[in-house]
């Protein structure tokens, strides 16, 4: 494919970027924002995407008052102490192309003033869309002092030699606070909705080297909630930012609080490009600054075809990037097959940034590991077996073949994918499917030899002679313990998706993994017109899924009809009637008239082939289900870090 726009440069400002392709500002959790945190592991990631060809990588985001605590509270470094890190950055990054912008931040009252022991902060006494908290109002020299904040840092990137400075004005944040009728409701002159925002940038501008520096500002193209600005609203916003003359891009999102990640990095049920037709309407809103495009843009040709509508003058792809942080320079090279694509699982990423713990990736285990990660030719070339061809099998396969190993891969089904092959049955999250492609595309491509509708055994095995075994066999479903679960009107998931059996009308769920499973089958299940009823333990529906995933997921199950009852758990079955009890009063409830009861538990590792081995082969690893069941991302992980080790 010609990619006629994705790769032309272009102006922002004083500041020519080489392409269209930008990573925006993301939490990764690496510290190199925070005291007591080295630089060096924050370096290598960002450094790996300019290698990779992107064009423009905006860091932070940089908290830049102490009223705002970081998202792993730990304590901030001072525009000084950051001066240095920018410097060892922009070394870094030179060689390779890429401009370097820091994204300045307050979160103002969206936040959690548990993390920091301190009040919440805005422009007035409206509480927090997602804490409920109150917060204080700020006074008229305390905001003085926080567009000190924004200067200072500005003036630390400068000094740091960085390119350009963006302002966070979207995700609820302060910034966008101030010009928002649900949090700014002063009659002093901070009372004047683009007031705030016009002193920061005047600041901002007065500390920056504009002659070689660029100055911009993300925004929603909608605030996504009644009482909010509209995307109407937001093209006078986009205007009145313009007039300035101050702004050189509009970096533009949605939402207007921490709840509403759940679209803008949300999981694969957000279709991909949902929200271009909104930020198309502010780049025809303003006259001539450029305008980013974001949200679920993870594909060079959906980025191609986004430019040459006109919706947009860039593309954000930052997730695409995570996953591949080659995504550029294989598009421009024509190696599209090549390109291994986010899904959009949120499991590596934005859950666990929300955890407070450092973000790593289901499609890709190097994320944060680059430098001591890379990939090198065996020392010596062994026999390799991989037992099981799912996601922690052919990750393996892929890693081994790679360095130079001979490798046999078994797989007992006539296809590739595992557990994987059962999630895309549900057509939402069918871009699972790319953790498969792309693996089978590479070891294809490597020659590993593939052996697929038999069941490997011990003699099997034995008969190869290999140096080394991996065992990724996967695991399998359990039986409920409960009366009555195992009665033919009794299945698990594998069944219901795979094998289409007869369900019925009134279907019950019984979910005890508190995940993901449930609830998407539960949206599945009912969409097909099924009247669903999820008990669970927990006391919240998927209680162990994400942020960025279970608002949404609420949203569709609950405007499906899906019923939800918590703190249960089921008692027994009769083949007709579901009876629950209260995890906490011990009360019992039957459901009558169920045609179908479906059970969401931990399944059982196969793991016969590894102990049979043992003391018969010299090498002999256990990976993903078949060493403890879990997720994809533990599964991916394993496989790539056998397959280095060996």
């Amino acid at each position: 494919m010609e990619f006629k726009h994705l790769f032309q440069p272009i102006k922002l400002g004083p500041v020519e970027v080489k392409n269209r392709i930008v990573m925006s500002s993301h939490d990764t959790g690496f510290g190199f924002f925070q005291e007591n945190l080295p630089p060096e592991k924050y370096i290598e990631y960002i450094k790996a995407r300019a290698q990779g060809g992107c064009g423009l990588l905006i860091i932070g985001a940089c908290v830049i008052h102490p009223s705002c605590c970081t998202l792993g509270n730990e304590p901030m470094l001072s525009p000084r102490e950051l001066v240095p890190r920018f410097q060892k950055l922009i070394k870094a990054i030179r060689p390779h192309g890429a401009r370097v912008f820091l994204q300045l931040v307050h979160f103002g009252k969206e936040w959690d003033s548990f993390l920091n022991l301190k009040p919440l902060i805005s422009f007035s006494e409206i509480p927090s869309f997602s804490t409920r908290e109150r917060p204080q109002a700020l006074t008229q020299n305390e905001i003085g002092e926080i567009i000190d904040g924004y200067a200072a840092y500005a003036r630390a990137a400068r000094d740091g030699g960085l390119d350009g400075v963006e302002l966070h004005g979207t995700h609820g944040y302060l910034i966008q606070q101030s010009w928002s009728p649900w949090a700014n409701v002063r009659t002093d002159r901070y009372g004047e909705p683009m007031a705030f925002v016009t002193e920061v940038i005047d600041r901002v501008r007065a500390e920056v080297d504009n002659e070689r520096m660029t100055v911009g500002i993300r925004i929603s193209s909608d605030d996504l909630h009644p009482g909010g600005l509209d995307n109407e609203k937001m093209q006078e916003v986009a205007r009145k930012l313009e007039a300035t003359g101050k702004i050189d891009y509009l970096n533009c999102s949605v939402g207007s609080q921490i709840g509403h990640y759940t679209l803008t990095i949300g999981p694969c049920y957000v279709p991909l490009g949902m929200f271009v037709p909104f930020h198309s309407l502010i780049r025809a809103a303003v006259e001539k600054i450029p305008i980013f495009a974001s949200v679920r843009i993870n594909d060079p040709v959906q980025a191609e075809k986004i430019l040459e509508d006109g919706h947009a003058d860039l593309v954000v792809m930052t997730r695409g990037q995570i996953a591949e942080p080659e995504i550029a320079n294989k598009a421009r090279a024509g190696k599209l097959d090549d390109i291994r694509h986010c899904i959009a699982c949120v499991q590596g990423c934005a859950s666990r940034v929300f955890r407070e713990r450092s973000i790593t990736c289901t499609q890709n285990p190097r994320v944060g590991r680059e430098a001591e990660t890379e990939l090198k030719p065996a020392e010596k070339k062994k026999k390799v077996i991989v037992i099981g061809g799912g996601p922690a099998g052919l990750e393996a396969a892929r890693v081994a073949a790679e360095r130079g190993h001979s490798v046999t891969l078994y797989e007992k089904e006539k296809e590739l994918g595992g557990q994987v092959n059962i999630i895309t049955r549900i057509p939402e999250r069918g871009e699972y499917g790319e953790i498969i492609r792309w693996r089978k595309y590479r070891i294809e491509k490597l020659g590993v030899k593939l052996i697929l509708g038999k069941e490997a055994d011990e003699q099997t095995v034995l008969g190869e002679a290999p140096d080394v075994v991996i065992v990724a066999a996967g695991s399998r479903p359990t039986e409920a313990e409960f009366p009555g679960g195992n009665l033919p009107n009794v299945y698990n998931q594998v069944q219901v998706l795979r094998d289409g059996v007869e369900l019925g009308e009134q279907v019950v769920i019984y979910d005890n993994v508190f995940k993901q499973p449930a609830i998407t089958l539960a949206d599945y299940l009912a969409g097909l017109g099924k009247k669903v009823i999820l008990v669970t333990e927990a006391f919240s529906p998927a209680i162990l899924t994400g942020i960025t995933e279970i608002p949404l997921m609420l949203m569709r199950t609950y405007t499906k009809g899906v019923r939800f009852i918590l703190n249960n758990k089921v008692k027994e079955f009769t083949g007709d009637q579901v009876v629950i009890e209260n995890a906490y009063s011990r009360e019992e409830e039957a459901l009558p008239g169920i045609h179908s009861l479906i059970i969401i538990q931990a399944n059982r590792q196969n793991d016969e082939l590894f102990w049979a081995l043992q003391g018969k082969v010299s090498e002999v690893y256990r990976i993903g289900d078949a060493a403890s069941p879990r997720d994809i991302l533990q599964a991916v992980r394993e496989g790539f870090d056998v397959g280095r080790k060996i």
